[in-house]
């Protein structure tokens, strides 16, 4: 006589690998090609060593200042959990780092090095402005998540946007030289550690509605988004 003998199933549920920042707060993370990127905004404020980075800035000030300096979109705190917090490039190139021990922010060639892995054309890469859009290197990036209601965080959601690369590149907007908050719904900012030809401005990437994602230099006094990347 032949005795079956039923084991139950077994399913081992794997948490999504994470990194935890200065104060506690926890990161999903992503593998993309030979990088390993955070596939959330960071939400630090302070630097790897403890010290705080300076905030509540007024327009007067954020323009003019050669600090550090964060804030949330529109002063509501509600917006730091999904979008996290907006920093200067000052904060950005601080030598007591902004990320997390072993990662750092990326640099110009990092992102160069994630735009090619998504299929930006080599020609392309050094270029300002605008590449990528028969690759659809933007629609890789994008966040196709959906909030508790059911709504969009992009406020139209590109049709394009199927986030291959699990990067979930949120539209974070941004907060300008000038001290004014934009663009939350329509594009997301994000700062590289690389300086410009010019000493007042760094380069940085952007994507909004169209295909392409966005590569240029701006004022180090904008407030952008910023990721992190694994050393």
């Amino acid at each position: 006589m032949v005795i079956s003998i039923l084991f139950p199933a077994i399913i081992f549920a794997q948490n999504p690998e994470t990194v935890t920042d200065t104060e506690g707060n926890s990161y999903s993370v992503i593998s993309i090609g030979e990088q390993v990127w955070m596939k959330e905004n960071l939400r630090v404020s302070r630097y790897r060593n403890g010290d705080a980075i300076l905030t509540g800035l007024p327009d007067s000030s954020w323009n003019k200042t050669l600090l550090g300096a964060w804030s949330v979109y529109n002063n509501d705190s509600s917006m730091n959990r999904i979008f996290g917090k907006l920093y200067n490039w000052y904060a950005v190139a601080d030598p007591r780092g902004l990320c997390p021990s072993g990662w750092h922010v990326p640099s110009d060639k990092d992102w160069i090095k994630l735009e090619m892995h998504l299929g930006l054309p080599e020609k392309d890469l050094n270029k300002p402005g605008r590449r990528g859009a028969k690759q659809n290197v933007a629609g890789k990036m994008q966040s196709t998540g959906r909030k508790s209601d059911g709504s969009g965080y992009w406020k139209e959601q590109p049709e394009y946007a199927n986030n291959e690369s699990g990067f979930t590149g949120l539209p974070g907007g941004n907060r300008s030289y000038k001290g004014h908050y934009w663009y939350m719904g329509e594009s997301g900012d994000w700062w590289t550690s690389s300086e410009a030809s010019s000493k007042s401005a760094a380069w940085y990437r952007l994507l909004d509605v169209h295909k392409r994602p966005y590569r240029d230099a701006i004022s180090k006094n904008f407030g952008f988004s910023v990721r992190c990347i694994k050393d």
